[in-house]
């Protein structure tokens, strides 16, 4: 939900590197270090960090498809009531946050961050999965490259049997930064000046968000149109627009996409098993962030509202 989108040209691979020295890690994470499964100080630790509210249904997906290659997966919980505690708890590899949501997503994911005891995170959301190429190459990649980070697409899936998604322009020329080292610098920086309160849509410092390189063949699954219906998705549209208005027309291509120019095509045949549908259960109801975004105060129409990216 809500990452700022990274458009415009990252400079190429060759033309910087990051310190090799590991950066220091927050101290919660240190107490924790050692108690992260399979941990091998010789290769890189793998946190993956969600953000979840009443979604245990499509939680559970989102678990399973990085489980295989995650060191660990913190759960940052905004208040649940329907079991998602307690699939968190069932998982092994996984570790139980609980923070009361307050409207501020930002805020949320950097308590998440602030709590991962990996030195690189993968941050995702509780709707989405990971493809299958993905998993399979996360690790050799860390294990040999010199950056700060890497910045994905994902597809808006709108069907089920056979998956499907909508490929718009804004879909496919967005990347948005979600693999990152475990650097206290790259948290969400919220309000940014005069551009984006941050709150929603959020971004890390431009200085180093500028730095992260690209991943054009990996694809991050997005099961936002399987939860949300038409009538969902108007009405988290009108709430965002009023929080930055400066958003408007990006926000109703995500949200509103009917009423724009899109393709709806299939996904590769072998993602079918990471994306099966029939394994998340029933489709939830209203969560809690919806509920909670509605009600927030109204005076966070006068925060600094962040750019449209047309």
């Amino acid at each position: 939900m809500g990452t700022s989108v990274m458009k415009g040209v990252i400079p190429g691979r060759n033309e910087r590197r990051v310190e090799a020295a590991l950066v220091p890690q927050p101290p919660q994470a240190m107490r924790r270090r050692r108690n992260v499964r399979g941990c091998v100080m010789n290769r890189p630790l793998i946190s993956t960090c969600i953000v979840a509210q009443n979604n245990a249904a499509y939680l559970r997906r989102a678990i399973a498809s990085v489980e295989r290659f995650a060191d660990e997966i913190v759960v940052v919980d905004g208040g649940s009531a329907d079991g998602t505690e307690a699939l968190v708890r069932s998982v092994p590899k996984c570790v139980y946050l609980h923070r009361p949501f307050d409207g501020n997503f930002a805020a949320q994911k950097n308590f998440a961050f602030e709590h991962a005891c990996g030195t690189w995170i993968l941050e995702l959301d509780q709707d989405e999965v990971v493809c299958e190429e993905f998993g399979q190459a996360i690790r050799p990649l860390l294990e040999r490259t010199g950056e700060i980070g890497f910045a994905l697409r994902r597809w808006w899936i709108c069907a089920i049997d056979p998956l499907r998604y909508v490929s718009t322009h804004l879909f496919e020329t967005t990347w948005i930064p979600r693999l990152f080292r475990n650097d206290p610098r790259l948290r969400y920086v919220f309000p940014l000046s005069g551009a984006n309160s941050g709150l929603i849509h959020h971004e890390f410092s431009p200085a180093l968000q500028s730095r992260f390189v690209r991943i054009d063949a990996w694809r991050l699954l997005h099961f936002h149109y399987m939860i949300h219906n038409r009538a969902r998705r108007e009405a988290r549209f009108a709430w965002f627009s009023r929080v930055d208005p400066y958003c408007i027309e990006m926000n109703a291509r995500c949200y509103l996409y009917e009423d724009f120019s899109h393709r709806v095509l299939p996904c590769p045949a072998r993602w079918r098993d990471t994306a099966s549908v029939r394994e998340r259960g029933p489709t939830p109801g209203e969560d809690d962030m919806d509920m909670l975004l509605r009600e927030t105060d109204p005076s966070l129409e006068g925060v600094a509202r962040c750019k449209c990216h047309p």
